[in-house]
């Protein structure tokens, strides 16, 4: 009966990196899709875009590969004896985000390598501990509970017999989609392995990932709408840096005014607001893509870029208007084409709207008010 309690041969390179790291995906199977070669399995089902990986091995040497190709580079322990011992995983993941379960018949130690994901794992049976390698500060999680592996140093990890639920995102594609709504940055996104901030937020992040795991991982006409993934993929993204210490929600929040990027709009819609510029352009200027420069006025203003442009021409104009004097020429048509209204109908129905008074009543009662 051979034992598992020395360390095993340690490869140099990572293999098979999920596609959504590196852009490809390794395999050393042979046949048709879902056949399995020495426990490695292919990729099967879906679209090009979406890729679901099954994995079933009871050599240990087999899974030590597997692992790294899945997660993270890592040299590795295995305590207790070969006999019996299995590992299962299945992971369906796209470009963004990948969900997946993992299932270990025996306890483990590895030592691995920062997570270039970031990587939630939630504890559903057993138990798994985390703690910076070197180090004896250990983070563990039991069923029901989770954590996020640390992305900044190596860390040793250990687990009995346990079943593992993960969530994978990329750093890239949560900060293009959420950042200017949450206040984060790449940097913000290197963290130490941590808890979620509350026992509530746990709750929340484990509820939204089961709601995404049914259609994702369950059900294949969900999996292959671009618009569902998309969806599922915001609603993760949001939940993450609301439930995990994110640290730039907290240096952004400026006491209440808002993220950096909201406030670089507001200035340069201000700065600009008597030039013909668009969203694209506020959005360069704030230095975010346009939905998420949306996501972030609408959360932190109330408002959309656009309806706070608008905001600001119509304010210059009723200043205009107020100034204005019977005899230098200027009309309201002229003001309002100025500051980009150019349908006077238009301009006059908003004007009212703000200012409860025409236009016309302003500048009338303006120029023959006594000096």
């Amino acid at each position: 009966m051979r034992s598992l309690d020395k360390p095993m041969r340690s490869v140099s390179t990572v293999v098979g990196r999920s596609r959504f790291v590196t852009g490809r995906r390794g395999s050393r199977s042979r046949g048709p899709p879902g056949h399995q070669v020495g426990g490695v399995a292919r990729a099967t089902g879906g679209t090009p875009d979406v890729r679901r990986h099954d994995f079933r091995s009871g050599d240990p040497e087999v899974v030590h590969d597997h692992l790294r190709s899945v997660h993270t580079d890592h040299s590795c322990l295995f305590s207790g004896e070969v006999d019996g011992f299995e590992c299962r995983s299945t992971m369906v993941e796209e470009d963004r985000f990948g969900v997946g379960l993992l299932w270990h018949s025996a306890a483990r130690r590895i030592v691995v390598e920062p997570y270039p994901l970031l990587t939630v794992l939630h504890c559903l049976d057993g138990m798994m501990g985390m703690s910076p390698w070197p180090g004896d500060v250990e983070v563990a999680i039991r069923p029901g509970q989770s954590m996020l592996c640390g992305r900044v140093s190596r860390a040793a990890v250990r687990w009995k017999a346990c079943t593992l639920g993960a969530v994978l995102l990329s750093p890239a594609a949560v900060v293009a989609e959420v950042g200017a709504l949450a206040g984060v940055g790449l940097d913000d996104l290197r963290m130490e392995t941590t808890r979620p901030v509350s026992a509530a937020r746990e709750r929340h992040w484990g509820s939204v990932v089961r709601h995404v795991s049914d259609g994702f991982l369950r059900n294949p006409e969900i999996r292959d709408s671009e618009l569902s993934r998309t969806a599922m993929f915001h609603l993760l993204a949001l939940t993450f840096v609301d439930t995990f210490p994110v640290p730039g929600r907290e240096r952004f929040a400026d006491h209440g005014q808002g993220p950096l990027v909201v406030r670089r709009a507001v200035e340069f819609i201000e700065e600009h607001a008597g030039d013909d510029i668009t969203l694209v352009e506020i959005a360069a200027a704030a230095g975010v893509g346009v939905r998420a420069l949306q996501q972030g006025m609408r959360r932190h203003r109330d408002t959309t870029p656009l309806a706070f442009l608008r905001e600001v021409r119509m304010g210059h104009a009723h200043r205009e208007l107020l100034r204005a004097v019977s005899d230098d020429g200027s009309t309201v048509a002229g003001i309002a084409t100025r500051w980009g209204f150019p349908h006077a109908g238009r301009f006059s129905a908003l004007y009212r709207e703000r200012y409860g008074a025409s236009p016309g009543d302003t500048r009338r009662e303006e120029s023959s008010a006594p000096s």
